[in-house]
């Protein structure tokens, strides 16, 4: 059995406040992983809130916690897209994938960008994702370019979120004993009421991960949960820390 941990949506950058609490937050999680002897950490996006240099700043801050004898998984959540230099500025949105890819590497952090990798004997896959909803009520068409390869920036990424998905659809998790999938956006209804539904991701989606995956680790809605789903027979737990801003929480999974 594996022992891991996952938090999200940790928003640095937030205000001046987030990372003196990000120091407390970590000094603790840091603290249980050593008692419980796990050096496995998950986080599902969201590390920033608006700018493009919070991602270096938010890994050098995380790595100074947790060491390289830590592994750490990432996907990418909406917020860690936005850049408010956008529009004062040439900067593209592949030129953001690019450095996320650099940034990530540079600091020992796996991207799992419609890829995975291994744990002992659980494989983990991953995607970034993006809404179901076409227009949800969100602020990120203020932070991120109009177009994307000559098509608006949220149809690109909601292109994207299926073609990565795919990618992962076709990863071979048979060899393994277990496997993980971690992505920002839940697939399923989730909230108090029906305005919550449009954050989420394509509820289609639910059920190819629910048929693949033994574990499910999403992040976005800041909603802490535990939640059973179950496709032809196959059960998949799916697993949401629920950090809000300045309010950051973890949850500990063992698969």
């Amino acid at each position: 059995m594996i022992t891991g941990f996952t938090t999200t949506d940790l928003h640095k950058g937030f205000n001046q406040k987030t990372h003196l609490i990000l120091e407390k937050f970590y000094a603790e999680l840091r603290s249980k992983m050593d008692e419980e002897g796990s050096k496995l950490l998950v986080i599902p996006g969201d590390h920033i809130i608006n700018k493009q240099d919070q991602l270096p700043k938010m890994m050098r801050q995380l790595r100074n916690h947790f060491g390289l004898e830590f592994t750490i998984i990432v996907v990418c959540g909406n917020h860690d897209y936005w850049n408010n230099d956008f529009y004062g500025s040439r900067t593209t949105l592949q030129q953001v994938f690019k450095e996320h890819d650099k940034i990530f590497q540079e600091h020992g952090i796996i991207y799992l960008n419609g890829s995975s990798c291994v744990v002992e004997d659980v494989i983990f896959c991953g995607f970034d994702g993006w809404y179901g909803n076409a227009d949800p009520e969100t602020n990120d068409m203020y932070h991120l370019p109009k177009f994307t390869d000559g098509i608006p920036t949220m149809r690109f990424m909601s292109n994207k979120a299926y073609k990565d998905l795919e990618k992962v659809l076709n990863i071979n998790t048979k060899p393994y004993r277990a496997s993980v999938c971690v992505t920002h956006f839940p697939p399923f209804r989730e909230g108090p009421n029906e305005y919550y539904n449009q954050f989420c991701a394509n509820f289609t989606y639910l059920n190819f991960i629910a048929k693949k995956f033994d574990l499910l680790i999403t992040g976005h809605n800041h909603i802490h949960g535990i939640h059973e789903f179950e496709c032809d027979g196959h059960k998949c737990l799916a697993i949401n820390a629920g950090s809000d801003y300045n309010k950051p929480k973890w949850l500990k999974f063992t698969i």
